[in-house]
């Protein structure tokens, strides 16, 4: 599978990338969040300021910055590191010495134009989520319509109409965890819909999950994500916790993309807490990559910055939907993505 994008986030045009879960969304746009910057804003805030990070012209910015959880207790410790410090008293040489001890094939981002009295924030994870049992490709193009009405072929995999009633397997590892019903109108014939549904892509799978759900889009990934553990708490036990049926058809995009994003809305303000007064944000960047095809997810994602001086009968995503990645047991996720169109899935014939 080819990237459907790398490089720098400027060149996407109908995706935003929001530091925090309660970001604001823009409308028709992706909303894609990953826990690796905000785990490295705690940081700063333990071991540097010892409290809120104040920047100016960035208050909105910072106060949920400095509000949010810390996601780090939420994430799997093996797959997850984060420090801060400043650059005179050694922070660049622990982080080097701790990356290469923790994840030793990977090739640590350089440390570039940092001054001796700069403050450093570094955090990186690495999680692979692999199926028990791979699904199938689609061998046909899924029409992904998105929220303006646009549709786009894209590729696809789960199971398809042609494996009704056969992979007794495939069907008990994906796993309703919420579904809601409602009265609608298929192919002329009045009909029960399943109106919203969440699955969980490979219940077995451990120490993560991944679940794909249809819901209504909110005015944050936090209201979204809340809604959805709203409505798992409140589904009854007969219409949750279920595989698929036999003749279900399970169809998810795939997707496969990489990208660098700087948060130019906290690069170049001066700080402003007075023991910091008159030094400033240099680099606020957050590289992610991100693949999910029939055998699984795979999220890598690494943070730095330099302080310087619709309704269906089966369970198909053809249309905006919401996906997250967390440790099982944990109310957080680590990953969550809103996908509002076909900006980052796999274009048919690709």
């Amino acid at each position: 599978m080819t990237l459907s994008f790398d490089g720098d986030s400027q060149g996407l045009k109908a995706t935003q990338i929001v530091p925090t879960l309660d970001t604001p969304i823009e409308k028709g746009k992706n909303v894609i969040w990953c826990a690796t910057f905000a785990a490295g804003w705690k940081q700063l805030q333990q071991k540097v300021t010892n409290g809120p990070v104040n920047l100016t012209d960035a208050a909105e910015v910072c106060a949920r910055l400095n509000a949010a959880p810390d996601p780090a207790p939420t994430m799997p410790p093996e797959a997850f590191y984060a420090n801060a410090g400043t650059a005179d008293k050694g922070i660049v040489e622990a982080i080097q010495q701790d990356m290469r001890k923790q994840f030793p094939d990977h090739r640590l981002r350089p440390f570039d134009g940092i001054l001796p009295g700069s403050f450093v924030l570094y955090s990186y994870l690495r999680v692979r989520v692999p199926f028990k049992v791979p699904y199938f490709d689609n061998r046909e193009p899924l029409v992904f319509t998105d929220s303006s009405g646009v549709a786009t072929e894209v590729r696809s995999f789960g199971l398809r109409k042609e494996d009704g009633d056969r992979y007794g397997s495939l069907r008990r590892q994906a796993r309703y965890i919420m579904e809601k019903w409602g009265e609608g109108i298929v192919k002329g014939h009045p009909q029960r819909v399943r109106e919203e549904f969440a699955i969980d892509l490979c219940a077995d799978s451990s120490p993560c999950q991944i679940v794909v759900a249809r819901v209504p889009l909110a005015e944050t990934l936090a209201a979204i994500v809340d809604g959805l553990d709203r409505s798992i708490a409140a589904a009854p036990r007969t219409e949750s916790g279920h595989g698929l049926g036999g003749n279900d058809i399970l169809l998810v995009p795939d997707m496969f993309w990489k990208f660098e994003h700087h948060f130019r809305e906290l690069e170049n303000r001066a700080l402003e807490n007075q023991e910091l007064s008159g030094q400033s944000v240099s680099v606020a960047l957050q590289d992610i990559q991100f693949r999910l095809d029939k055998s699984g997810a795979e999220l890598w994602s690494e943070s730095q910055s330099h302080w310087a001086s619709a309704p269906a009968v089966d369970p198909i995503l053809d249309g905006p939907f919401l996906l997250y990645i967390k440790k099982r047991g944990e109310a957080m996720p680590f990953f969550v993505m809103w996908i509002d169109n076909a900006e980052l899935l796999q274009r048919w014939g690709s």
